[in-house]
């Protein structure tokens, strides 16, 4: 059993690599932030090879304590968290990338590599640092504490993890021109919340550096905040107590606490693979292929990738998928599709199958069925895909509009738009296209992708759930059925007040926004412009008539509301200021009212 006094000298032996690892993540910052900032191209010059120098030395000294702190840990054999494991790569790769640079190579590449280094032994060094913290505090002992709804953690969660990043956004080295700090806000919102409207020219208005930052925002969005830190906190070798569960429990909406951490390592596990493989295809996908540029070609790769599978829609073509280069590149197309629906089909339904494979390698018995939810999120899928593809198709070649093409083309583009009713990417001008196709599109994006999924929308098993609660009152049956079980009638009760409730807000704020932007309003389509760009906010696509980057101060703001409500779902927020009542002991007596 290992002693307080050694339990101290294991946690001392952190302090130099925390140290050292955390100057070099702020040396990093601040020359990715404030290093543009008005200086003069030798001074730039010289300011870099400076702060390269003071980095070099921080890892060399870094490296030498991870070596120290790993061999102790074998003399010792003191309890480690599984970050230890990692700090030694980490280290063994930034040393060679250090060393070339400090001799004066200047290969884009291998930049990149030391910066990934570099970053990761900072932000290794505050997860260290926050482990240090956690293992040298005092008990906290709060007996009748009451926790906090898991609706407002997550909103609070997403509210200062959007603050910090438009403080990251508004530093002078995001940018090449400046920014507004209601333009950073609703871009990081945009992007952490997976929708993907914009407000600005992403590829000519950042950085490099302000790119990174978005790209980071819709990751962490993808996977959720919350799911985020509970996933370092597990990388830290620290178990999950019952109220984070709980928490995280309520805001996956998973039954079971004993899960929850096996599935989020799952979610982070599936979601890195998919990402890793998405940008390999698009990066040989793109490889030779002029106009998209070959020197940063790793980083557009991986950039879509994670934009596509997170249901973003972000991108760094001026034109979104729309630009001329890729237009009718359709292997990428298709790698970002398929990318897309692996996102919003769900992690639950991928948890499922990889257990019933676990189970066929070894040759246990599986259950006879699927589970009723993965047998829904998957024939719902199919089913708004395939209905979706063919009702574009139909409304895009037969209605009267600007928008041209061949047959073939215009069923492509009806299936990339229902593909992407969560995600957003475009390869063709919305504007072009007739108004009962643009209203189709806004209910396909009303719909969305499916729950524990990075899609957006009320969701297809909730807009299914409800058709066939009406279905049931028109057949005068008692129950709704489906995979040959009964649903339960509070499932399809919280499904009916998400779609009213989901629908309400979607028409108050496009009454607001009517207000708010009256000129839009009386031009010709200016009404069905804001309301799919309401539409679009709320149910996190990205989807644009090209209103946001016109829009006022006020609207932009209440977009901004949008898209966190959107992110949150209008029902689980509603949920925090409404508690739910114990059941009582009776019921007043049945009565029935004339309807017709």
């Amino acid at each position: 059993m290992k002693t307080g006094g050694a339990r101290r000298h294991h946690t001392t032996l952190q302090i130099p690599e925390i140290i050292s690892g955390i100057l070099i993540l702020v040396i990093v910052l601040w020359q990715a932030c404030f290093m543009n900032a008005g200086v003069s191209e030798a001074q730039l010059l010289h300011m870099e090879k400076t702060s390269l120098i003071f980095i070099a030395g921080l890892v060399f000294f870094n490296s030498l304590s991870v070596t120290v702190h790993l061999i102790a840990t074998y003399i010792q054999k003191y309890d480690q968290p599984p970050i230890l494991w990692i700090q030694p790569a980490v280290a063994a790769a930034a040393v060679p990338c250090t060393v070339q640079v400090l001799k004066g190579v200047r290969n884009p590449a291998l930049m990149a590599a030391t910066l990934v280094c570099c970053l990761a032994i900072g932000a290794l060094a505050v997860l260290n640092l926050i482990s240090y913290i956690r293992a040298n505090r005092r008990a906290d002992f709060r007996p009748g504490h009451k926790s906090w709804s898991p609706a407002i953690v997550f909103f609070t969660g997403m509210v200062a993890f959007n603050l910090l990043s438009t403080l990251l956004l508004m530093t002078p080295g995001a940018t090449y021109h400046g920014i507004a700090p209601e333009d950073a806000f609703f871009m990081c919102v945009s992007a952490s919340s997976t929708t993907g409207l914009a407000c600005v020219d992403v590829a000519g208005t950042f950085t490099p550096f302000g790119k990174c930052v978005l790209l980071l925002d819709f990751q962490v969005g993808a996977i959720g905040v919350m799911t985020f830190s509970f996933f370092l906190i597990m990388l830290l070798g620290k178990r999950l107590g019952i109220q984070n569960c709980r928490v995280i429990s309520g805001i996956l909406d998973q039954e079971g606490l004993s899960i929850i951490p096996s599935l989020i390592r799952f979610i982070i596990t599936v979601t890195f693979v998919v990402e890793a493989l998405g940008a390999a295809a698009l990066y040989y996908a793109w490889l030779g292929v002029p106009g998209v540029p070959q020197e940063h070609l790793w980083f557009y790769a991986l950039f879509h990738s994670v934009s596509a599978f997170g249901n973003a829609g972000i991108s760094l073509f001026p034109d979104n998928m729309a630009q001329e280069c890729i237009l009718y590149n359709y292997s990428s197309q298709s790698i970002i599709m398929l990318t897309t629906i692996v996102g919003t089909l769900g992690f639950g339904v991928y948890m499922e199958a990889v257990q019933r494979l676990r189970n066929r390698l070894r040759r246990r018995p599986n259950p006879a069925r699927w589970s009723t939810h993965a047998w829904v999120a998957v024939r719902v899928t199919l089913v708004v895909t395939l209905a979706g593809t063919l009702l574009l198709f139909l409304f895009g070649a037969l209605e009267p509009s600007a928008h041209g093409g061949s047959t073939l083309r215009t069923l492509w583009e009806s299936l990339w738009i229902t593909v992407g009713r969560s995600a957003g990417f475009n390869i063709s001008d919305m504007n072009t296209y007739g108004p009962a196709h643009k209203l189709f599109v806004c209910i396909l994006m009303f719909i969305g992708g499916n729950p524990a999924g990075t899609g957006g929308g009320v969701f297809a098993p909730v807009f299914m759930l409800c058709v066939l609660e009406v279905l049931r009152v028109l057949r005068g049956e008692q129950d709704v059925v489906l995979h040959k079980c009964r649903i339960a009638r509070r499932t399809v009760g919280r499904a009916m007040a998400t779609l009213v409730l989901a629908g309400s807000w979607v028409i108050f704020c496009t009454l607001a926004l009517l207000m708010l932007e009256p000129e839009t309003a009386a031009a010709a389509g200016g009404t069905q412009a804001l309301f799919f760009e309401e539409v679009s906010a709320f149910a996190t696509t990205g989807f644009s008539l090209g209103v946001t980057p016109h829009l006022c101060l006020a609207s932009k703001l209440l977009i901004t509301v949008n898209m966190l409500f959107g992110r949150i779902g209008v029902f689980s927020f509603m949920m925090v200021f409404i508690q739910p009542k114990e059941q009582e002991p009776f019921r007043y007596p049945e009565v029935q009212l004339p309807l017709t």
